[in-house]
């Protein structure tokens, strides 16, 4: 009897060790970022939460440009023209017009309402997320696997593809990344340091892949939204929105494989896919604005600019202006 619990309290001693995806420490690396972090991730839960709820434009249709059908449709959902709460008004449009997934149903409607709303939740899983990145936390892993579900069911019926598919490998992926970065990949790796034509091979490699896979992408979102739908893709989404889709996520394939392994370069691709991302949802991408994501990766590319600073630019600053390391190797020397 007392073997058998001696066996329970090393078998919950092993778990705990673990730390499985930085569970057992997340309220700690929360507790441990600075002051002036807390105080922002707090003020933007706010500002997510309300953007993420209530919506400036209101619902309001254009009543001639309905068809028959739709005219009829509308008279079920009549009571909520005017209406500023963003579920409502999703769950409107989608019964009356449908969406990118399907055809006009209360079913469909109703998923709509939902998963749209999920994008105030996946915005701020998302900050906390690269908060951890950021600090080296190992949380990182549960605020990404939190992050990803509840975005990947925001971008299906956003209309990006890409983005669900993505985010779905995100949650797969999120184990193999708490194991490599806990086991195998706890030096970080960099180019600093390296030969010059060692970092141009490098860069010109990376680049590259962005590419490739990113044309692979474009190639593979059309083909997997009509298999799955059988609606067009064309007629549904259309090109300027499958360009952001399919470069965004073959930027964030390649910065994911840079973060599993802990590059420190990964930083130039974050830098660069947050400020893809806050323009993906505006109208330049979007059919409307999606303030809780551009706000999401606006704060993002500010958070990410620290671990820029930090991992990156600061050292290519000081390679660019060798005078200005040279105050801080006098008072070294006093």
């Amino acid at each position: 009897m007392e073997n058998l619990e001696i066996k329970k309290h090393q078998s919950k001693r092993l778990i705990k060790d673990l730390n499985y995806l930085g569970i057992n420490t997340c309220l700690r690396d929360l507790k441990q970022l600075p002051q002036y972090l807390k105080i922002f991730l707090i003020f933007g839960a706010l500002v997510l939460t309300f953007l993420n709820f209530y919506s400036f434009k209101g619902f309001a249709i254009d009543l001639d440009s309905l068809t028959e059908a739709q005219q009829k449709l509308l008279n079920d959902v009549s009571n909520n023209l005017g209406s500023h709460f963003t579920p409502i008004i999703k769950y409107s449009n989608a019964y009356i017009f449908g969406s990118v997934i399907g055809a006009p149903s209360q079913g469909l409607a109703v998923a709509t309402a939902i998963f749209y709303s999920m994008s105030g939740i996946a915005a701020f899983t998302g900050l906390l997320s690269i908060a951890m990145i950021v600090y080296g936390k190992m949380s990182q892993f549960l605020w990404g696997l939190v992050n990803g579900f509840f975005y990947c069911m925001f971008a299906l019926v956003a209309g990006f593809i890409g983005d669900f598919i993505m985010n779905i490998v995100f949650i797969l992926g999120a184990s193999l990344g708490w194991y490599l970065f806990n086991y195998k990949h706890k030096k970080q790796f960099t180019v600093r340091g390296r030969s010059p034509m060692y970092k141009i091979t490098f860069i010109l490699a990376t680049v590259f892949v962005v590419v490739l896979v990113s044309y692979l992408w474009s190639l593979a979102i059309p083909k997997i939204y009509e298999g799955t739908t059988g609606l067009i893709y064309n007629e549904q989404i259309g090109s300027g929105q499958l360009l952001f889709d399919a470069v965004g996520n073959g930027a964030n394939l390649v910065g994911y494989g840079f973060q599993l392994m802990n590059v420190s370069e990964q930083f130039w691709i974050w830098m660069f896919l947050n400020i893809w991302k806050t323009i993906q949802y505006t109208p330049v991408s979007s059919s409307e604005w999606v303030w809780t994501l551009v706000i999401q990766y606006s704060i993002w590319t500010i958070l990410a600019s620290f671990g820029f600073w930090e991992n990156q630019l600061k050292y290519l600053v000081v390679w660019l202006f060798p005078s200005l390391q040279k105050p801080k190797l006098q008072s070294n020397q006093t």
